[in-house]
């Protein structure tokens, strides 16, 4: 996997060889606003006489489609449903043949996707900021988002944060960047708006309003930012602490092991948290965030982790434009990644100040050994030398067994033409073990294909292929 990818409509992926750690949000059911809102329609088609009615249920969704959020997102529970005298659409794919194409070409621009008529057959359109409107001839009328526009009480309605893995614990962004930057500090990056409430006063919170509260005051906080709300409103899950602690005590980084302890995490996730901050980036994962134009510091490519969650598309589990191929530079990070190990565990033990960093003559080699792509090199025939400077495969430390490969992420995807040959092993590994084409269209050593691919036969058949001519004609 590239250094930060999308996983899932509601999960990113931050590898290097430091480690892996996912940014998502999160996946209770008391967070979860998407859940929320699928109940509250499927409770209203369910009785009669209310402004939802006719839903039909469906997955439509299509991850490749880069829509609207929350058009992607009802597009994975319903087909389509009727609001009043509004009839809703999700299925992109057929857009085309419930909608004039010229008519198409006017209304969707600037990221907006036709989703329904209205009752005069007026095109119904949401934009990228989640808003729908009614197009008419002499201009147009805000629908205003889905809960106006479904006339939800969005009082109800939880307000979701994004949270990230450590170890096997979930800490919320908010509450791990305030322990980087300090509370201040993070609100002036992300450059939010607030008002501060003294304690013991009414909050008079508005709909669209959410509260951190300190034990000698509130800020209150607008959820019109979706980025910033998933960071901070992260606050909300530590609300019994925060109330005990006043608000300029989380400038310091001493407060936030009494928070984490309430979720029974110790001070050892306090010591990941200050080695995942300075080592999760290698210097060769830095060097490929500079080519992909993407933050390289750790506390960048979280916040930038977090605005990924801002859409709902996603690449393919098996889309070479989400990954890239690794050769040997493998054995300097097998280097990065035992030497870490081994700081992470001097840091852990060491507190008296006596510990050494202690690590085996062996240990780096034994970890390559144990690599299951290990393969000794063959030279005593030139083209199984050639095949085996071509191989690709998925397993391997950091990658899968092949045993958990499903059917659809053993497929020839689309981004792998001009990069992967027509080649692959005859055996239950079939399609998690690959072979380069003779001339694949890869732009550097560390792997990343090029955005203008070339296609000629080269490109696209393997070297075994083009020294076997007439192959496909035996016959």
């Amino acid at each position: 996997m590239l250094p930060i990818r999308k996983i899932s409509p509601q999960i990113v992926s931050l590898s290097t060889y430091y480690g892996k750690t996912f940014v998502q949000t999160s996946s209770k059911v008391v967070n979860n606003d998407l859940a929320w809102l699928y109940r509250e329609i499927n409770a209203a088609s369910l009785q009669q006489g209310l402004l939802i009615h006719e839903v039909n249920p469906g997955n439509v969704f299509d991850h490749d489609f880069k829509g609207p959020y929350i058009y992607n997102a009802l597009a994975q529970e319903y087909e389509q449903f009727k609001v009043g005298d509004y009839s809703l659409y999700f299925d992109h794919r057929v857009r085309d043949k419930r909608v004039n194409p010229e008519l198409l070409k006017i209304i969707e621009k600037k990221g907006r996707v036709w989703c329904g008529w209205s009752k005069d057959k007026s095109p119904i359109v949401v934009d990228k900021d989640n808003i729908f409107y009614e197009v008419r001839r002499d201009g147009e009328t805000r629908l205003g988002n889905i809960y106006e526009f479904l006339e939800l009480d969005t009082a109800k309605c939880p307000i979701n944060f994004a949270e990230t893995r450590v170890f096997s614990k979930y800490i919320p962004v908010g509450v791990m960047l305030s322990y980087y930057l300090g509370f201040s500090a993070l609100i002036a990056l992300l450059g939010e708006q607030y008002r501060v409430v003294p304690a013991k006063k009414n909050k008079q919170l508005e709909k669209d309003e959410y509260a951190i509260s300190f034990r000698d005051e509130s800020y209150i906080f607008k959820t019109k930012n979706k980025a910033n709300t998933l960071i901070l409103a992260g606050f909300q899950d530590f609300e019994k602490v925060t109330k005990l602690y006043d608000r300029k005590d989380f400038e310091h980084k001493d407060v936030y092991l009494n928070l984490l302890l309430t979720k029974k995490m110790s001070a050892i996730y306090v010591r990941e948290l200050d080695m995942m901050e300075h080592a999760f980036i290698d210097p060769i994962s830095k060097e490929v965030l500079q080519d992909m134009g993407e933050p390289t510091t750790f506390i960048a490519l979280v916040i930038r982790a977090v605005e990924m969650l801002m859409s709902y598309d996603h690449p393919a589990s098996q889309d070479r434009a989400a990954m890239r191929d690794r050769g040997y530079e493998r054995f300097a990070g097998t280097v990065y990644k035992e030497t870490m190990q081994a700081i992470r565990q001097f840091r852990n033990k060491n507190l008296v100040g006596r510990s050494k960093i202690d690590m085996s003559p062996y240990q780096i080699w034994n970890a390559i050994m144990k690599d299951s792509a290990l393969k000794i090199v063959e030279d005593t025939n030139p083209i199984q030398n050639l095949k085996e400077s071509e191989v690709i495969t998925f397993a391997g430390t950091g990658g899968r067994d092949k045993d958990t490969i499903t059917k659809p992420a053993r497929a020839y995807h689309k981004n792998d033409l001009g990069v992967l040959s027509e080649s692959t092993v005859d055996s239950t590994a079939v399609g998690t073990i690959a072979y380069l084409s003779a001339d694949p269209n890869i732009k550097n050593v560390r792997g990343l294909m090029r955005d203008q691919k070339s296609l000629s036969p080269t490109n696209i058949l393997s070297t075994s292929a083009l020294l076997s001519p007439a192959s496909m004609n035996d016959n």
